[in-house]
């Protein structure tokens, strides 16, 4: 169902609502899969209800070196915006060199199918006053432009990531700033937010929600910011910035975490405006391709910056379902590759629950009988007087494998757990994905699981905690798992996805 690119590489995406109907631009390359951004064209596709996508003509690809010696490379990452007069859409791109110096372009359309591109490019290069601006003959970084309108000044906003020096006098990455009163001249460049790590930020997104102006950005441990985040889990993460002016200067917040998850969970959130909400899609990452993820809404909640399950998913479910989960349905599974360990006699249903009674030491699996879904979503509450409870999916792939992953909530260690088995009966246990979550015992939770074409998604109290890659294979079939303790899993639901 998503779209993704299998026989091409797909990286940064940005979004434009025109009538209703959200376009997304995508940086697109179809040489060496493994190469990033050599003849890269901008990958075109739109949707009318952010869940189903329909494939245009590519647009902006490389322009001749003799010609067009500064925009030769493809495109990077950019921004679409609507002139608030004339009604044409102006796009956005990092320009690029023979030796891949960036520069801030301009294309226009006014039909999203005709793109020209402006004849007096670049708009935008970085004051060297004010940035990092290197001889002709080395790489300058100026890439990511982010436009945005505020209505109280009436003028423009620019944001670009690219370099300056902090108070030691160490280049870092920034986000740098300038205004435009007619989209076209851009002046007044400052920098809007400096990290407080010697690292790279980029891909900026900036937005007015309940009086205050959010910035969120792209870093992770990759860019020099594993000491940005007091979560070792993580690897890569967009963190967020708050500031009372869209100037800034934004100040990085204690809880400063917009998505995180391993190395594969999501780049580039853009946002944009959607039937009066404010959604977030990205790029995913996984063995089946990549793929502009499932819609998100956007929130602040008691002052934090929040990704939210959105109900437009419930359009996704096929109607076939596995709901009302009893005891009886469920296969015990043993516990140890050696002698039949299972037990049926400690779980019970009650009340719409499920209740575990486990040992102090045991660690108990059930499958749900012959229940397979290609993809899923699973919503249930849970109660944990345990160390570790949840559910786990089985996966079935094209060798009948036995594959599953195991999707708990940590009350020891006080995180919200995946972990992998390759061969079930031996339980292995392999660490995949963890975030920190400071569950109790005895205290419910709603949970959201979803397992889609290579992703997962884990929403508690329909906040999204934790994303990233897995496999989902041929089909999946759901179980539940309690370790050492008792668990209670309320009203567990298993939906069937499109595909």
């Amino acid at each position: 169902m998503k779209y993704k690119g299998k026989d091409f590489n797909m990286w940064d995406a940005w979004f434009l609502n025109v009538d209703g109907r959200v376009h997304a631009l995508h940086l697109k390359g179809n040489e060496d899969l493994t190469k990033i951004g050599t003849k890269w064209s901008l990958g075109h596709v739109y949707t009318d209800d952010l869940l189903h996508f329909q494939r245009c003509e590519d647009v902006l690809p490389p322009l001749d070196e003799t010609r067009f010696p500064e925009d030769c490379q493809g495109k990077f990452t950019g921004c679409a915006i609507t002139e608030q007069e004339s009604g044409e859409h102006y796009i956005y791109y990092t320009m690029r060199n023979k030796i891949e110096s960036e520069k801030i372009g301009l294309a226009v359309t006014q039909d999203m199918e005709n793109f020209k591109v402006y004849h007096q490019n670049p708009v935008l290069t970085p004051d060297p006053d004010v940035f990092c601006v290197p001889p002709a003959d080395r790489k300058t970084d100026c890439r990511d432009m982010l436009v945005v309108h505020d209505s109280k000044t009436d003028r423009y906003y620019g944001y670009f990531a690219t370099m300056a020096n902090n108070s030691d006098g160490v280049p870092v990455g920034v986000i740098g700033v300038a205004e435009s009163e007619d989209l076209l001249c851009w002046n007044n460049q400052k920098i809007a937010y400096m990290p407080p790590f010697c690292g790279v930020v980029e891909v900026p997104d900036v937005y007015c929600m309940d009086g205050k102006w959010y910035m969120t950005f792209l870093t992770g441990n990759g860019y020099g910011a594993k000491g940005a985040i007091t979560d070792g889990n993580l690897a890569n993460y967009t963190l967020y910035a708050v500031s009372d002016c869209p100037q800034g200067p934004f100040e990085m917040q204690s809880d400063n975490i917009f998505i995180g998850g391993p190395y594969e969970s999501g780049y580039t959130c853009r946002t944009f405006l959607y039937n009066g909400k404010r959604y977030v899609m990205y790029i995913e990452r996984s063995c089946y391709g990549a793929a502009i993820s499932l819609p998100k809404e956007v929130r602040v909640i008691d002052g934090v910056l929040r990704l939210c399950y959105t109900p437009l998913l419930e359009k996704i479910r096929t109607g076939n379902l596995t709901g009302h989960i009893t005891s009886d349905m469920l296969i015990p599974c043993k516990s140890s590759f050696g002698w039949d360990t299972k037990r049926k006699e400690n779980i019970e249903c009650k009340d719409g629950a499920l209740i575990i009674r486990g040992g102090a030491y045991d660690y108990s699996h059930y499958m749900i009988d012959e229940a397979t879904y290609g993809s899923v979503e699973v919503e249930f509450g849970l109660v944990c007087d345990c160390r570790e409870g949840g559910i786990m999916l089985k996966v079935k792939d094209e060798t009948d494998e036995a594959l599953a992953y195991f999707i708990t909530a940590d009350t020891q260690e006080q995180c919200l757990c995946i972990s992998k088995t390759e061969l079930l009966m031996c339980k292995q246990f392999i660490p995949h994905a963890k975030r920190k979550y400071p569950f109790e015992k005895g205290k419910e939770y709603a949970f959201r699981v979803i397992a889609m074409e290579g992703q997962f998604e884990i929403y508690i109290d329909d906040i999204l905690v934790l994303q990233g890659n897995m496999q989902t294979g041929q089909g999946m079939t759901a179980g539940v798992v309690c370790g050492c303790g008792d668990l209670k899993v309320i009203n567990p639901v298993v939906y069937e996805l499109e595909r």
